[in-house]
């Protein structure tokens, strides 16, 4: 992608969705388990790559959600490089 190209931070994309989606009236849009892991599987391997294990990786996004992380939704749903969207 060319450096010019404009970017939004993760929060700022959440925080135009959430007034856009309040706009129309609709609630927080919710992703099944499969495309929520897939979505974070590039942290998940730059976490594995530092030596975190995937214990300690859903111990980290079960108290960012502050509600436990079952540790099989990781080994379930982890999208590996080539399958994510973009991978060329």
């Amino acid at each position: 992608m060319p450096t010019d190209v404009p970017t939004l931070s993760v929060e700022d994309a959440v925080a135009v969705q959430k007034a856009l989606r309040g706009s129309l009236g609709l609630g927080p849009e919710a992703f099944p388990m499969p495309a929520s892991v897939g979505m974070i599987s590039d942290e998940i391997d730059l976490l594995r790559a530092a030596g975190r294990s995937d214990q300690e990786i859903a111990a980290l996004i079960g108290a960012s959600l502050g509600r436990p992380f079952d540790l099989g939704l990781i080994e379930r749903y982890y999208a590996a490089p080539e399958a994510r969207r973009g991978h060329t």
